[in-house]
């Protein structure tokens, strides 16, 4: 081959690859949290769910999201409270369809003991969201332990890759205040979970992976006491 021949190939090549209409790669559609999108259905509770459980009740308030005539998930809310002050208030998330999962944080539970001053009395100190400072007089570590929180969305915020999803029970705000007595020793604790108390309206996020494609929403919702709930809304992807 000359180098004229050479020469022509080579502009032959450099013309066919820039005059090639290169298709671009599909981009997967951005999910959006709050967002009205035309994939997206949207139902807005009017008015909205308020549900607030008294002293030794419960409430269960189902949510139908994928709109089958049966629950997929309940928000449950739960206060008890009896005479050896034993004072406990709950908003638990739990999902009845296996087939939608919700965005969850691991949290991380360490219960302290130590003695008060000189009495029998025994603290008992949870993990940093409990209202307590740990004293000096620290005696041990009693246990360690985790457990999910349905993580806090903003409007407008979206997925990222490495979304921890869970369809286990996860708790949104628990409290519990205790004083007992085990054998001589009385025992004085308190202990706070989940994120979500007085935090204004926030999205919990779902996932669903019942049909062809995975599909993504949000319910809309406030937490202003340990069993004070505020529902209002709720979306999920079309098919």
């Amino acid at each position: 081959m000359n180098r004229i021949t050479a020469y022509f190939l080579i502009c032959c090549g450099i013309f066919l690859f820039v005059s090639c209409d290169w298709e671009d790669p599909i981009e997967e559609q951005v999910f959006l949290v709050g967002k009205s999108e035309s994939n997206v259905t949207q139902f807005e509770y009017s008015p909205s769910i308020h549900i607030v459980a008294t002293q030794n009740h419960q409430i269960t308030q189902p949510l139908d999201i994928d709109n089958d005539g049966e629950a997929d998930v309940s928000i449950i809310c739960k206060y008890a409270i009896n005479s050896q002050y034993y004072h406990q208030k709950s908003v638990t998330l739990k999902v009845l369809n296996n087939q939608f999962s919700f965005s969850v944080k691991n949290m991380y539970d360490t219960v302290f003991q130590y003695v008060v001053g000189t009495s029998t009395v025994y603290r008992k100190v949870f993990n940093c969201l409990t209202n307590t400072n740990i004293d000096h007089s620290l005696t041990s570590i009693l246990s360690t332990s985790t457990y999910f929180t349905p993580k806090m969305f903003e409007y407008g915020e979206g997925l990222s890759k490495n979304e921890l999803w869970s369809s286990e029970s996860s708790i949104l705000a628990f409290t519990e205040v205790a004083n007992y007595t085990v054998g001589t020793e009385a025992v004085d604790h308190d202990l706070i979970k989940g994120l979500w108390k007085n935090q204004g309206e926030k999205y919990l996020v779902f996932k669903y992976t019942g049909g062809s494609k995975i599909r993504y929403g949000w319910i809309r919702l406030q937490i202003t006491d340990y069993s004070d709930v505020t529902l209002y809304e709720q979306a999920f992807q079309l098919e």
